[in-house]
Formats: structure tokens, C-alpha cells, sequence
């Protein structure tokens, strides 16, 4: 009898990647946060929000639910790959694969556009939908793994995120209301609020446009 241990990445290796999610985005990194080469490219943040490293080598990402496996992460170099339990990675989105393997093969617009993260069998992981930001500011979660996010002007790659602002968290349950359901040319939406506050909606379609 021959054993052959599966590695990460291939077919027959299983991972729980539950933990990990697309933590912060910089579609715009002007002047604000450099690369080995002093080249100030897009990046995508991931953070992993368990209790065990993950081993990102294999994985996916991707700007289009329709092509999932746009882009492979190198399973060549774990000790490069691997994010232990509340760390950070930071994903050099510049279309330059050769800089290393943490440089990605596709470039992010500046506009904002989908991005998502897909297991080896090209299953979605995360996935975030980013707006139009101002150069040098960055779209994250207002808390590491927080399920909120916004606009930063205070980028904060490889490292905590720390949202300082006078706005506060609501439940969507029990103050936003949209009608009719389902939509078909037209929406009303009705946000019931204790006080003037100001306020993101995102709405996205189910292709995660």
C-alpha cells in the first residue's frame, strides 16, 4: 500500500476556511502604503478571525462571481501564506506576479467592482462589493471581522481597524423597512432613526454586483 498525504490546495485537501474574510480594500493607494519595491499598488487586506492558522495557498480571488478562478494563490510557499489566528495579510493587487507571491495577477478598479475569495473547488468564501473611494482612503470593516463596513481615512494594512466616529452601530431589522418585496422597477426605503445620523446603504443583486 502506497499513502500519499494530500497538501494544501490540492483536491483532495480539506480545509475549514470559515474564519477567514476580506477584511479592508485600498482601490485607490496613491501615495498612503507601499510595497517591497516601494510601489504604491491596490491592495486587498485578509483577516483570520479563528482560533487556527489557514493556509491560504490554493485559494482563489476573483473581481466576478462568473469566473471564480481568475486568480490562484501559489501553494509553494505556505510559511507566506499562512495567517495565524487573529493576523493579517496583505494582497498586492497590481497585476505583477513575478514581485513575489503575495502580488496578485489582476489589478482592482478604482471605481469600486466585486472581489471575492474562493476555496480550491472555486466555493465562495467571502465576498465584499467596494464604492468609489478617494485616493489614499480605504474600505474596511469598522472592526476586525465586523459584519459593518466603511470608508476609512486612516487605512490601517496589516494591522488593527480602528474606526473612530461619532456614528454608531444599528440593527437593519428594526429600522430599515423595503417595500414592495420583491422589487421589480421600483424601491422605497425607509430607515427609522432616534436622531439625524448619516448613513451608507449599499444594495447589491445577487450576482453580488
Amino acid at each position: 500500500w502506497l499513502f500519499v498525504k494530500p497538501t494544501p490546495g490540492s483536491s483532495n485537501f480539506i480545509s475549514d476556511y470559515s474564519s477567514l474574510v476580506i477584511n479592508e480594500i485600498m482601490g485607490h493607494n496613491k501615495t498612503y502604503y507601499s510595497d517591497e519595491y516601494s510601489e504604491y499598488d491596490d491592495w486587498i487586506e485578509l483577516y483570520n478571525t479563528g482560533d487556527s492558522p489557514i493556509d491560504i495557498g490554493g485559494l482563489y480571488l476573483s473581481d466576478s462571481l462568473e469566473d471564480p478562478r481568475s486568480f490562484r494563490i501559489s501553494t509553494e510557499y505556505p510559511d507566506s501564506t499562512t495567517i495565524a489566528p487573529g493576523e493579517y495579510i496583505v494582497l498586492w493587487a497590481d497585476n505583477s506576479e513575478d514581485q513575489g507571491i503575495l502580488h496578485l495577477g489582476f489589478k482592482i478598479s478604482k471605481t469600486g467592482e466585486f472581489i471575492g475569495i474562493f476555496d480550491p473547488s472555486a466555493n465562495l468564501i467571502d465576498s465584499v462589493s467596494y464604492p468609489f473611494i478617494s485616493p489614499n482612503l480605504s474600505y474596511g470593516r469598522i472592526t476586525d471581522g465586523d459584519e459593518i463596513w466603511t470608508i476609512f481615512s486612516g487605512p490601517t494594512p496589516a494591522s488593527e481597524n480602528i474606526y473612530v466616529t461619532g456614528l454608531r452601530k444599528v440593527n437593519p431589522d428594526n429600522t430599515l423597512s423595503i417595500y414592495p418585496n420583491p422589487v421589480k422597477d421600483e424601491a422605497v426605503i425607509e430607515v427609522s432613526l432616534d436622531k439625524p445620523s448619516d448613513l451608507v446603504i449599499d444594495i447589491i443583486d445577487s450576482k453580488g454586483r
